[in-house]
């Protein structure tokens, strides 16, 4: 049980463990774009219910100009400010965000600040789920 080509073995919940899972099911990148011009605004990537995830990192280009990047769940500012340009910017964060929407859903996404003409904003998130 739980070895490779054998069969999957139960936590104390009656599920597989995450390590058993492929990682397509364990990690996840949510993309997001807004073409043509972006303004300073809020931007929602995704509604969550019933999940419990963190994210781990952030992704972040322009087409053209720059702007500051912030994560955004449920409407508050996590982490740090992330300046942003036509050069790809891969983040990892030093601690995980945490996003538990098991109970009550929450927004997940990101704000935009100080931009500059920026123009087709990139933003990928990392996710992990959480058991």
């Amino acid at each position: 049980m739980g070895a490779s080509n054998g069969v999957a073995s139960l936590d104390s919940g009656g599920r597989l463990p995450n390590t058993q899972l492929p990682t397509t099911l364990v990690t996840e990148s949510l993309y997001h774009k807004v073409v043509g011009g972006a303004i300073n605004a809020d931007y929602v990537i995704k509604r969550m219910y019933k999940d419990h995830i963190q994210v781990t990192g952030m992704s972040i280009r322009t087409g053209s100009g720059t702007c500051n990047v912030q994560l955004m769940v449920g409407g508050v500012l996590k982490d740090s400010v992330r300046a942003c340009s036509v050069t790809t910017s891969d983040l990892t964060f030093t601690s995980p965000v945490d996003v538990d929407a098991s109970t009550a859903s929450l927004s997940l996404g990101y704000q935009v600040t100080s931009g500059a003409t920026p123009t087709d904003l990139e933003v990928t998130l990392a996710i992990a789920a959480v058991t």
